[in-house]
C-alpha cells in the first residue's frame, strides 16, 4: 500500500486477522468498527467469541470489551512497567500482547511484573542504605504524603544547605531565566543542577547514622526519595546527638494531643490572624514578600494565599477574647450586577495613590500565609505576638478542652507541685470551674495581684500560648 504508514498496515491486518463471526457482527451492524478493533489484543479464539456473543447488539465499550478479554492486563504506561523496563519483564518470562489501534503493549503477566518491580523497589532502597542512612525502607504506593509521615510516627530532620558566592549566584540567576524560557542548552542545565545541588545541601553522615529514607516510585515510574526521616525509636538518640531539636508541645511524646481537630483548626486561623495583624506595620516587608512569590523565585514556598478566594483569620466559632485591626475584617463589597466596571475603575484610581497602596496593604496582609521558614522570618522582623490579639478565657479555650490539661496547665503556669494544696483543690473543681479558674489567671492586672501571682508567674501567663501556635 502506498503512502500508508507502517501502523496503519499492521491495523488492516489485526482487523483481517480478526475471527470470521466477528467480522460478520461488523458487517452486520452487530458491532462497531472500534469494536472490532477491541477484539484484535485477543488471541484466545475461543474466549473471543465468547464475549462476542456477549455484546452482539449491545452498544458495549471498547475499554469493557478490552477489560472481558484480558482482565488482568497492564498497560506498558503503567508506572511498574515503566521502572522495570520492558526488556527486563521480558527477560523474566513475560508475556506481551499488543493494542496496535491505541499504541499501547499490554503485560499479560502481572504477577511476573510485581515480582520485578518489588525486587527493584527493594534494591534502590538497599542501594541508598548502603549511601549511609540508618534504614531504607521501600513503599509500593505512587505517593507519600504528610499524613502517612504522621502516621508512621516518623520525625523530619533537614539537609544542611549551602550558599552561593557573589558570581555563582548571579551564573544561578541567569541560567535560571534562560531555564524558564526554554533557551538553555545541556551544558546549562548541568550548570544550573549543580548550583541547585549547592543550595538543596546535603545530610551529614551523623544525620545519616539516625534517619533514614522512604523509597517509592511515583505516577511516571521514576525513583522518588523522602529522606530524613527519624523513626521513634530513634528520636532520644538523634536529639542527642544533636540532629534532631526536641519538641516543646504538649503531647509530642507521642500521646493523644488533649486539642481537638476543630480547636487546633481556630487556633492555627487565630495564629495567622496575628501575623497578619502584625505585618500591617510593615508595608515594605509586604511588597517584597509580594515581588518575591511573584517572581517565581519563591519556588513552592508561598507568602500569601493568592490561589485562594480568602485566608481564614477568624474561628469557626464565635469567641471573645480575639480581636484583629479593622483593616483585616472590613468588608469589602462586591461590583453591583451590570456595573459600568470602566466608570467604577476610574471612581476607584480617582482616589489617589495612598488610597491605593492603603488598599494593596489591607489586602496583603489578609492574604498572609506562609510556610514554616519565611513565618520565622516574618514573625522576627515585625514582632508577631499572638497574645496581642489573643486572650486564653473559658469561652474560647479552657472550656474546649479537658480537665486533665488543665491540671497539668495550672501546675506549669504557677510552677507548683503535684501535691500542692493549689494543684490538689484545683484538680477536685468542676470542669467549667476550672475553666473559669484558668480565665481568672489570664485576666487583667489586678485580678493577678489579687491572686498574689509572683512576677515570674505572671510573665508565664503572658506568654503562654496553646501548642501549634508558636
Amino acid at each position: 500500500m502506498y503512502g500508508a504508514t507502517e501502523a496503519h498496515v499492521y491495523r488492516r491486518l489485526a482487523l483481517a486477522n480478526l475471527p470470521n463471526p466477528v467480522i460478520d457482527a461488523l458487517r452486520n451492524g452487530e458491532i462497531s468498527l472500534s469494536n472490532a478493533a477491541a477484539f484484535s489484543i485477543s488471541d484466545d479464539e475461543k474466549l473471543t467469541l465468547e464475549i462476542l456473543e456477549n455484546v452482539r447488539g449491545q452498544g458495549e465499550s471498547d475499554h469493557r470489551i478490552k477489560k472481558m478479554l484480558k482482565p488482568d492486563a497492564v498497560k506498558d504506561s503503567d508506572r511498574r512497567a515503566v521502572f522495570v523496563g520492558l526488556d527486563a519483564y521480558r527477560a523474566a518470562g513475560g508475556r506481551t500482547g499488543s493494542d496496535l489501534f491505541a499504541e499501547e503493549v499490554l503485560i499479560d503477566d502481572p504477577a511476573i511484573l510485581d515480582a520485578l518491580f518489588g525486587k527493584k523497589l527493594e534494591d534502590a532502597a538497599a542501594t541508598l542504605q548502603a549511601e549511609g542512612w540508618k534504614w531504607a525502607e521501600a513503599i509500593g504506593d505512587s505517593y507519600i504524603g504528610w499524613y502517612q509521615i504522621e502516621e508512621m510516627k516518623l520525625s523530619r530532620i533537614y539537609a544542611e544547605g549551602g550558599t552561593l558566592s557573589n558570581d555563582q549566584s548571579e551564573d544561578y540567576d541567569t541560567l535560571s531565566e534562560q531555564a524558564e524560557q526554554d533557551v538553555l542548552n545541556d551544558e546549562g542545565h548541568a550548570q544550573l543542577a549543580a548550583l541547585q545541588a549547592i543550595l538543596d545541601g546535603s545530610f551529614t553522615e551523623d544525620q545519616k547514622a539516625h534517619a533514614g529514607v522512604l523509597v517509592y516510585i511515583d505516577t511516571h515510574g521514576a525513583v522518588q526519595v523522602e529522606a530524613g526521616l527519624v523513626k521513634g525509636t530513634d528520636k532520644k538518640a538523634a536529639i542527642d546527638a544533636g540532629v534532631l531539636e526536641k519538641s516543646n508541645h504538649v503531647g509530642s511524646t507521642g500521646t493523644k494531643s488533649p486539642i481537638s481537630q476543630k480547636l487546633a483548626m481556630d487556633l492555627g486561623r487565630i495564629a495567622t490572624g496575628a501575623r497578619q495583624d502584625a505585618i500591617l506595620g510593615d508595608p515594605d516587608l509586604l511588597l517584597a514578600l509580594f515581588a518575591f512569590q511573584l517572581s517565581g523565585k519563591s519556588g513552592y514556598t508561598s507568602a500569601f494565599g493568592l490561589r485562594k478566594d480568602d485566608v481564614p483569620n477568624v474561628p469557626s466559632t464565635a469567641m471573645s477574647g480575639y480581636t484583629l485591626d479593622e483593616r483585616l475584617t472590613k468588608p469589602t463589597p462586591s461590583a453591583k450586577y451590570g456595573s459600568d466596571m470602566a466608570r467604577v475603575f476610574r471612581a476607584y484610581k480617582a482616589k489617589g495613590p495612598e488610597f491605593i497602596m492603603d488598599e494593596i496593604i489591607r489586602h496583603l496582609a489578609s492574604l498572609l500565609t506562609v510556610d514554616t521558614d519565611l513565618a520565622e522570618v516574618i514573625d522576627k522582623a515585625v514582632e508577631t505576638n499572638i497574645r496581642d490579639n489573643f486572650t486564653p478565657n473559658a469561652e474560647n479555650f479552657f472550656g474546649r478542652v479537658g480537665g486533665p490539661y488543665l491540671i497539668q496547665q495550672w501546675r506549669d503556669l504557677l510552677d507548683l507541685k503535684k501535691d500542692h494544696p493549689t494543684v490538689t483543690t484545683f484538680a477536685k473543681l468542676k470542669k467549667s470551674e476550672k475553666a473559669d479558674k484558668m480565665a481568672v489567671l489570664f485576666g487583667d492586672g489586678e485580678a493577678q495581684e489579687t491572686q498574689g501571682l509572683t512576677e515570674a508567674q505572671i510573665a508565664r501567663i503572658a506568654a503562654w500560648v496553646p501548642e501549634g501556635m508558636a
